[in-house]
């Protein structure tokens, strides 16, 4: 149930601008122009919400007046009056003014606290010394009273040491009247000097430079420097000082409120104060006297709320559904209607009280995409373990009401759309416990990318909707340029690895057998050499022109198999030379259309520019040539296949061929040549007698087995593959030169691993480019920030999925360095660790290279030396192959270039996680330019140090003049010292189930909030209000 505010001087709003005019004659200060009747009018028709009845000497006016109002017999609406003496000192000085130059005595203001009473007041005055007498000598005649004088100081001492006036009283010193308008020496000056101003609570200007100088603003010496320290402000000031300024009124004629132009006629600009209209309202500015005073036209807020009424929550309505019966669950909420301040909302309570309940209906009515996260509820009311268990929340709604008049309205059972943009920013207490915790989580940084794009302007966005579309449209021609580096890393890699399977022992071990192997195959070729025939002589069978004509067949054989061989050599070299020079012509026509792609893309921006695209780039593409060499080469291919056919084989292979569907054969085919000089051959010999018929047999015998023997050994200086002495020569590089290849190769890769990174790194000049404009807004805190130096750094971050993505490829369950899925990842983990900066090419390159050393040895430290060796063929997963590993191990994919947020060059990673809380935090007030309201649970509960605590304060009351802020606290004091215009006290009764749950909401000044918040505070007032003054002290 909602409490009811007692008081209706006491807004539920807490402190709200209003205009105050603390300067009005009534016609009971000598000099009034006009009737008591027309002053009642010109009262009642005061643009300002508190006038201060400001008389000579007298509370008369005030008086006459007060018994008006209690007697009904003057009706000021909502306008408060607040009793104001104007009195004139007995000290004379020297008058700063240029139009009323010459020695002066001055004017001061005691403001006192309508919640005297006048009589106490009145004694008060009549009782001071004027000269010889006192005031209540001559109280009745105005005109004597205009003209009496006090002692100053006197007059403060008395009124000090009067009891009834302690905290009832403010001193208002108006400057400008002594000071005019020109620049503020302090060693001249003779209110400084004499502490007039010291004394004072409050001083009287509407001149920007006197009102910066009293709030401790020194203006610049040319060196940049201030010309006035704080200590020195300390000194002459002890406190800021806030300045007011009133209309001085005296005629019935002005209008109240508006402040007047040097000629006295009346301005639209008024004294602006944010404060309930009260005495204790008033109080306030001397604790924040810049924040809760604005001299103008309007306070900036006023006019932001006016722009933007659907950025700013008016109010919160939470019921019950029709037919709820209270006995089941308790009350819970019951007509509750919550209106809220535009600037900081405050809800205080004890734990378990409800704070974080209207918090989260706030979040789920505002679309907060912070409700679920990876199945994770960050709501801590509104949780399937607290309201919405037992489906209680269901039978309850909520309406959300913006400035503008629109709403929206949910059942409190409902979900949030993460699809639909979010109209309020809510930080769930478990949102930042789980940033602060897992830094790995890239939700922050996902923020962090929004907000910097916020500050890029818009001619640089390139109409790009978000940071990641504009780096990518920025990074587009340099990622080609890393793609391209990462083919021929591609085909870097598959050479490595063709060289690194000849180094395992399984191929080894597979050389050693072929070589034995063929050893054998020797040994029992050997024993099957043909037995030699002793050739027959010349005379006894066969006569000289029957050997001349074996000769001159076998001469035929030799220069038919040396053109076959030779043709075939050429065939393979034709062959490649087309393909290459296909290969060619598609790279060609490729590139080709790159260029075409090119013009399409960039074509009419050219023309927008009066350029002519083929001015700067023209290719022309014209592969005639190339189809011409390659359809004569093609030509060549199919005339040395005409030749090299095989017409026996050809049949053997297709037997269902006949003669009528094969097709002639060519006088010119080789083989066919081959064959008829063999059948001739043959039919010489099959002519012969029997012994030299035998002799040319083993001839024949011998020849195919020489060649046998000859294909089994190979030619020691240019062996075929598979031969004998291909093996050895195969095993002997094993051994010595496949080593050295593999070192070598390894080298070019880490030539090209480098081009690769060095280009990645330049991308970081465009990202420094990109977050020139929010350097510059942070540069602009650097005094609020003290030491707490904050910065956006762009560089080459370690992607922490390269675990992931490493053991997809290595399998842990076979022996080696990652053996076994914990000690693997911790191993692999260590490795990562040692590199320092990923900004450093050389601790990558090391990185790279200890890796595989691990995968090339077993680095266990429980292994012996002989089983150290290991291959990456057999660590990797089923199906998965070696080259895509490297490619993706040495592509560098994993080192990206990010921006991340920074205290004194540490990264979020380094800073304990109070420390991160609180860095997150003023991330969030400081930079975050979205004006949607931002509504933080519990921010101090992720604060471990009391300077952080502090520069949050600073950044809460800045964040407040830009957008509407709600946060909620168990610590009063942070309410209290960030001066939140509106304080919520929450609280629910539990006593018999009952839950129902209540508030009551105001200002600081508001007595029974303050009463609240030192209730949860477990102190006292005086406890209190000490903490107050030591925060004032500290501003």
């Amino acid at each position: 149930m909602t409490n009811a505010t007692d008081n209706n001087l006491y807004s539920k709003r807490g402190s709200e601008w209003s205009k105050w005019d603390m300067h009005v004659h009534t016609p009971e200060s000598d000099g009034y122009s006009g009737t008591w009747e027309e002053f009642k009018t010109q009262l009642k028709d005061a643009d300002c919400a508190v006038v201060g009845i400001n008389d000579y000497f007298s509370v008369a006016g005030y008086k006459k007046l007060k018994e008006e109002i209690n007697n009904n017999t003057l009706d000021l609406e909502d306008k408060i009056i607040l009793p104001v003496v104007e009195m004139r000192m007995t000290d004379s000085l020297q008058n700063r003014n240029t139009e009323t130059n010459g020695t002066t005595h001055f004017n001061f203001h005691i403001v006192f606290s309508d919640k005297l009473d006048v009589d106490d007041i009145e004694s008060f005055i009549k009782s001071l010394e004027s000269g010889d007498s006192i005031i209540g000598a001559d109280y009745s005649d105005k005109t004597k009273l205009k003209n009496k004088k006090v002692s100053f100081k006197e007059t403060l001492k008395k009124l000090k040491s009067d009891k009834k006036f302690e905290d009832n009283f403010l001193i208002w010193l108006p400057y400008d009247e002594y000071g005019g308008i020109g620049e503020i020496d302090p060693a001249s000056d003779g209110w400084i000097k004499e502490d007039f101003i010291k004394k004072s609570h409050i001083l009287g200007s509407s001149n920007q430079n006197q009102k910066d100088f009293f709030l401790w603003k020194s203006e610049l010496k040319t060196d940049g420097t201030p010309k006035f320290s704080q200590e020195q402000f300390k000194k002459w000031f002890e406190y800021k000082k806030p300045c007011i300024k009133g209309s001085d009124s005296h005629s019935h004629d002005y209008p109240i409120g508006k402040l007047k132009d040097k000629d006295s006629n009346p301005l639209e600009k008024f004294c602006w104060i944010k404060a309930d209209p009260t005495f204790e309202g008033l109080r306030q500015i001397i604790f924040e006297p810049e924040a809760r005073v604005f001299i103008g036209e309007k306070p900036e807020v006023k006019d932001r709320v006016e722009k933007s009424p659907t950025k700013y929550i008016e109010s919160i309505n939470i019921d019950q559904n029709n037919g709820y019966d209270e006995k089941k669950y308790g009350e819970w909420f019951k007509e509750e209607n919550i209106v809220l301040n535009k600037e900081l909302i405050a809800i205080i309570g004890n734990k378990g009280s409800g704070k974080s309940a209207l918090t989260d209906i706030i979040g789920l009515l505002g679309n907060s995409h912070n409700k679920i996260h990876g199945g994770d509820e960050l709501f801590s009311f509104l949780n399937k373990e607290k309201f919405l268990k037992n489906n209680i929340a269901n039978n309850f709604h909520a309406q959300l009401n913006w400035q503008s008049g629109d709403f929206e309205k949910k059942y409190l059972n409902e979900n949030t759309d993460t699809s639909i943009d979010e109209k309020v920013e809510y930080l769930p207490q478990k949102y930042l416990e789980r940033i602060c915790s897992n830094i790995d989580d890239d939700d922050f940084r996902q923020k962090l990318n929004e907000v910097i794009f916020g500050y890029v302007e818009d001619k640089d966005k390139h109409s790009k909707n978000t940071l990641d579309e504009l780096l990518s449209y920025l990074t587009s021609e340099s990622d080609k340029d890393v793609s391209s580096l990462k083919e021929k890393l591609h085909t870097k890699n598959e050479e490595i690895v063709s060289i690194e399977k000849k180094l395992t022992e399984s191929y080894l071990k597979k050389i050693e057998d072929n070589i034995k192997n063929k050893n054998e195959e020797i040994v029992a070729h050997d024993r099957i050499k043909p037995r030699e025939v002793e050739k027959v002589t010349q005379n006894e069978d066969v006569t000289k022109e029957t050997q001349e004509k074996i000769e001159a067949v076998d001469k035929n054989i030799q220069d038919v198999e040396s053109k076959i061989q030779k043709l075939k050599e050429e065939l393979v070299s034709i062959t490649y030379a087309v393909e290459k020079l296909n290969q060619a012509k598609r790279s060609i026509e490729r590139h080709g259309v790159e260029a075409s792609e090119i013009e399409k893309e960039f074509g009419p921006l050219f023309t927008e520019n009066d350029l002519v695209f083929s001015d700067v780039l023209e290719i022309k593409i014209d592969t005639k040539k190339i189809d011409k060499i390659v359809l004569s080469k093609e030509k060549r291919i199919e005339e040395i296949n005409t030749l090299l056919s095989d017409p026996i084989k050809d049949i053997a292979k297709n037997p269902l061929s006949t003669e009528s569907t094969q097709s002639p054969i060519s006088q010119d085919n080789l083989h066919h040549q081959l064959a008829t000089f063999k059948n001739d051959k043959k039919a010489i010999i099959d002519a012969m007698a029997k012994p030299e018929k035998a002799y040319q047999e083993y001839l024949k015998k011998k020849k195919d087995w020489d060649d046998k023997k000859k294909e089994l050994e190979g030619d020691e200086a240019s062996p075929l593959n598979g031969t004998l002495s291909w093996l050895i020569k195969e095993k002997d590089s094993i051994a010595d030169s496949y080593k050295e290849n593999l070192k070598s190769v390894r080298e070019e890769r880490v030539t090209l691993i480098k081009e690769i990174f060095n280009k990645k790194k330049s991308f970081i000049e465009l990202y420094n480019k990109i977050k020139a404009s929010i350097d510059k807004e942070i540069a602009k805190h650097n005094e609020d920030l003290d030491e707490y130096n904050i910065s956006i750094e762009a560089g080459m971050q370690f992607d922490k999925s390269f675990y992931q993505e490493f053991f997809a490829f290595i399998n842990q369950g076979v022996k080696g360095s990652f053996y076994e899925k914990i000690a693997g990842l911790e191993r692999l983990q260590k490795i990562i660790s040692e590199v320092e900066d990923w900004n450093n090419v050389e601790q990558i390159v090391n990185l790279l290279s200890k890796i595989e050393e691990h995968i090339d040895k077993d680095s266990r430290e429980e292994i012996s030396d002989k089983d150290r060796q290991k291959d990456v063929f057999g660590q990797m997963k089923q199906g998965k192959d070696p080259v895509e590993f490297y490619d993706y191990l040495f592509s560098l994919d994993y080192v990206k270039t990010k921006y991340d947020l920074k205290v004194d060059e540490k990264d979020l990673s380094e800073l304990s996680p109070g420390e991160r809380g609180g860095l997150l935090l003023i991330f969030y007030l400081m930079l975050d330019l979205r004006d949607i309201p931002l509504i933080i649970d519990q921010p101090e509960d992720n604060l471990d140090n009391e300077s952080v605590y502090q520069i949050l304060v600073t950044f809460l009351k800045k964040a407040k003049k830009r957008r509407q802020i709600i946060i909620v606290t168990h610590n009063p004091n942070l309410a209290i010292v960030a001066d939140a215009e509106q304080i919520i006290y929450v609280s629910i009764d539990k006593k018999d189930r009952k839950n129902d749950y209540s508030f009551y909401s105001g200002a600081i000044e508001n007595p029974e909030i303050n009463k609240k918040s030192v209730d949860i505070l477990e102190g006292t007032l005086p406890a209190f209000d000490n903490r107050r003054l030591k925060y004032r002290k500290h501003a």
